[in-house]
């Protein structure tokens, strides 16, 4: 959520002194609900290339000395087995696999699950790393290319393959036909190494591929690494490891492009890839699809990601599992990028088995399952009509069938307003119904809830609002004398028919009459920003010092 940098509204003022110092007590159920975490397993999935004392370096030298994409037998061998100090258990592929596409539960997998993954196809992760493996029980999956098996010195051969298949530690999949080949991606003849990430140039049509030819292209690539290695392997290859963790999602800005893209630059020659990538390996047979995690956004796999974007950590001599555990999240996390744009996720809403969960600075909007994993996108651009290039601050939504309101907050330009945004949602499709400015009084809003009838609102300050009336209901009653006020609350949210609110400071939620007159509170730990309940259920949006993370509650009833 935005903080505010504003304070020219001063809501305490104008609400009865009779409100804020109400003497008669705030009674809520003679005893509240409890409320229990919803545990969220992710698997940190590692990626390996060479185990070797005697790497094989590349002729072009700078960049991969750089990298150092290798690691020694003596080196892998620590690494084990510090992940097994640090209580990490290795899980097979196929374990990993049941449970991220929801055919298995968190019950099916070990505290701290770890999955080991190798890319390219590097003759040395055979011979010197399974010794190692079975030395620590463990279980890997070689991704190699195809086009350089039984041809380039030091990649596996066939026989190798077929005796990897045979054995019980490694698993085989598709790190594409081509794999790392450059590819030629203008008329200048330069060469990229990112083969499925650019459209090819044409050079006797003068011209870049097209979206049906790029699309064309890859699949062809996919679907004759299958047809190669099938039969020979006796084995079916449905999983995909995109070369150098390129899927067309760091094309450039274009010209005219929206600034609030957060992309590395360069590595795609066209936008709108990713998805063209994805229709190629679902229709070529591939269910699923790993990548590698950008610097900074280090992540392990968990049941929100896409199936066609699963995350993994490249693992060099000085990895070590005491740096990684702070990944191990009591949440799942929310993706910061959403349509090749920086999303800033914030404001949920729950709505029956699903969420709905919108960007607080794109005029965004993404249907979540009951795991966080996006379902589906809607671009609202009506919602931008008054920003001018700033940010959405969409701070609340709720969601009634198909449709959908939307508070924006006004933020700190005098250009800008606060608006109520009524959207209808039709397959893809978002149509805006109506759209009004409010007043002031709603300026800052950081949440709503239904409750009693009307639509309630609060700020940050603990400001309870009739958003319909745009009418001040109270304030919120705080105990301690000159307390901090300024962004310390979060909601407001329903629970079992009480209302409450989030003290960011106490870290509790804090029973309140329409008033604010308080009552009980419930101990609930987390950064939490928006809220959002329905039954049992309730979900929350933790922001966490580097990462926004779904928080799931259960709520029990009074005992």
């Amino acid at each position: 959520m935005i903080v505010r940098l504003d304070r020219s509204l001063h809501l305490v003022r104008s609400l009865a002194a009779g409100v804020l110092l109400a003497a008669l007590p705030f009674e809520v159920a003679a005893a509240a609900p409890t409320i229990v975490p919803v545990p969220d397993i992710a698997i940190t999935t590692l990626l390996f290339h060479q185990i070797s004392s005697d790497p094989i370096v590349s002729a072009n030298g700078g960049e991969d000395q750089v990298k150092k994409p290798w690691i020694s037998p003596t080196e892998f061998d620590a690494v084990l087995a510090d992940a097994e100090a640090h209580g990490y258990h290795v899980i097979s592929l196929e374990t990993a696999m049941a449970y991220l596409s929801h055919r298995t539960n968190a019950a099916a997998l070990p505290a701290k699950p770890l999955l080991l993954t190798f890319d390219d196809g590097y003759a040395s992760a055979y011979t010197e790393g399974t010794p190692v493996l079975k030395k620590h029980h463990a279980t890997a999956t070689m991704f190699f290319e195809g086009i350089l098996t039984d041809v380039k010195p030091g990649r596996l051969t066939t026989a190798q393959l077929q005796e990897m298949q045979t054995g019980d530690v490694w698993t085989l999949q598709s790190h594409g036909w081509m794999g790392h080949s450059n590819i030629i991606v203008d008329a200048s003849g330069t060469k990229n190494p990112y083969w499925y990430a650019n459209k090819m140039w044409l050079a006797d049509q003068r011209r870049l591929e097209t979206g049906d030819e790029f699309e064309t292209r890859i699949r062809m690539d996919l679907r004759r690494f299958r047809q190669t290695f099938e039969p020979k392997l006796k084995t079916t290859i449905s999983l995909f490891a995109y070369p150098s963790g390129e899927f067309g999602q760091n094309g450039a800005l274009l010209a005219g492009g929206d600034p609030l893209t957060k992309l590395e630059a360069g590595h795609s020659n066209a936008p709108d890839l990713k998805s063209r990538l994805f229709d190629a390996l679902r229709k070529e047979g591939y269910s699923a699809a790993f990548v590698v995690s950008i610097p900074g956004d280090t992540a392990p796999a968990e049941r929100a990601n896409d199936l066609l974007a699963i995350p993994r950590l490249g693992v060099g001599a000085n990895f070590r599992f005491a740096s990684i555990d702070a990944l191990q999240t009591t949440g799942t996390i929310l993706p910061e990028i959403a349509n090749d744009r920086f999303a800033d996720p914030g404001p949920i809403t729950i709505s029956g088995e699903t969420m709905y969960l919108a960007s607080s600075v794109q005029p965004e909007l993404y249907h979540l399952d009951a795991d966080g994993r996006v379902l589906g996108t809607w671009r609202i651009d009506e919602l931008m009509s008054d920003r001018r290039g700033y940010p959405a601050l969409i701070s609340a939504i709720s969601v009634r069938g198909d449709d959908v309101t939307i508070v924006q907050q006004a933020g700190w330009w005098p250009h800008a307003t606060p608006h109520l945004t009524h959207v209808h949602l039709t397959g893809a499709t978002a149509t805006v119904v109506s759209r009004r400015a409010l007043p002031p009084v709603l300026n800052w809003l950081v949440g709503t809830a239904s409750y009693h009838g009307k639509t309630i609102g609060m700020t940050d300050e603990g400001t309870l609002i009739d958003v319909e009336r745009a009418e001040p209901l109270g304030q919120i009653v705080l105990a301690e004398r000159n307390a901090v006020r300024q962004n310390r609350f979060a909601g407001p949210v329903v629970i079992d028919g009480t209302l409450y609110a989030f003290d960011r400071i106490a870290h509790a939620l804090i029973a309140t009459s329409e008033s604010g007159v308080t009552g009980a509170s419930l101990p609930l730990a987390g950064n939490l920003r928006t809220l959002a309940a329905s039954g049992d259920r309730l979900v929350a949006v933790d922001y966490q010092q580097t990462r926004h993370i779904l928080q799931r509650f259960r709520v029990n009833p009074p005992s």
